[in-house]
């Protein structure tokens, strides 16, 4: 695959690590909301 070698891998891997950082961080956002409406 040449796609692959054309990534330089550790920003590769920086940034998807900060992709699943963020998914982790909204969905705990989006439990929260979803906690705060139940209870509303």
């Amino acid at each position: 695959m040449p796609v692959l070698q054309v990534i330089e891998w550790p920003p590769a891997l920086v940034s998807a690590a900060g992709h699943l950082l963020a998914d982790r961080h909204m969905s705990g956002l989006v439990k929260g909301v979803g906690e705060a409406l139940e209870s509303a």
